[in-house]
């Protein structure tokens, strides 16, 4: 059947998203959402249901087939993830915003980065340290640590991570060290900072951003 492709380009603007995003949200490949609103491939009945929720769109509004069976469509047999916004507050702890987004993601992306729903968080971005690569006001999807020391973290070379310096949150670059470690944006106009192990007490690691426009793995 032939997808609403002006209806479903409003959404993903409305949304914030992308064709690539709202592919990886309900568990198809990129190329499948191209092809749908290209008109070059007709949507299966049973992806309806999951670009409905992944929208927020009614069902009608999703394909343009007068004489589909809505009443009959098949249940949705894709679990579906929500991830709340989250924010840092005043006593360094992550809490939810009220009124904030919530992205519905497949079941499947708790697989693609071994994670749990518990350990997903969303998180608005709050300046231009990170821009051109994430832009002022972009929403990144990351995987929560465990262990917030950066002498105990794990971290990856040039990898993307959401950050605490004394209470106040960031996501920046990381670089290990030899007794420490380097955070830097991609921006220009953001110098490079160094934390040594007696600096480590102001820095916290809170974990890896796996998602925003692109893919940082």
């Amino acid at each position: 059947m032939k997808i609403n492709a002006e209806r479903v380009k409003e959404a993903l603007i409305a949304n914030g998203m992308t064709p690539a995003s709202l592919a990886d949200k309900i568990g198809v490949a990129r190329s499948t959402v191209h092809r749908w609103l290209q008109g070059t491939q007709d949507m299966r009945s049973d992806k309806v249901a999951l670009v409905a929720e992944g929208l927020n769109l009614n069902l009608n509004d999703v394909v343009v087939d007068e004489d589909f069976d809505f009443e009959n469509l098949r249940p949705i047999s894709t679990k579906l993830v929500l991830i709340e916004e989250m924010k840092l507050s005043e006593n360094d702890t992550w809490e939810r915003v009220p009124g904030g987004m919530v992205l519905r993601y497949s079941q499947s992306v708790l697989g693609r980065y071994s994670t749990t729903e518990e350990h997903l968080m969303l998180t608005k971005i709050d300046g231009d340290g990170m821009a051109p690569t994430i832009p002022s006001n972009a929403m990144v999807l990351w995987i929560r640590n465990e262990i917030t020391d950066p002498a105990k973290a794990e971290i990856r070379d040039g990898s993307i991570y959401v950050l605490s310096v004394a209470g106040r949150y960031r996501v920046r670059r990381l670089r290990a060290v030899r007794n420490g470690v380097v955070v830097y944006g991609d921006s220009a106009e953001i110098q490079a900072e160094t934390f040594s192990t007696s600096d480590f007490q102001e820095l916290k690691i809170h974990g890896r951003v796996v998602e925003a426009t692109q893919y940082f793995d």
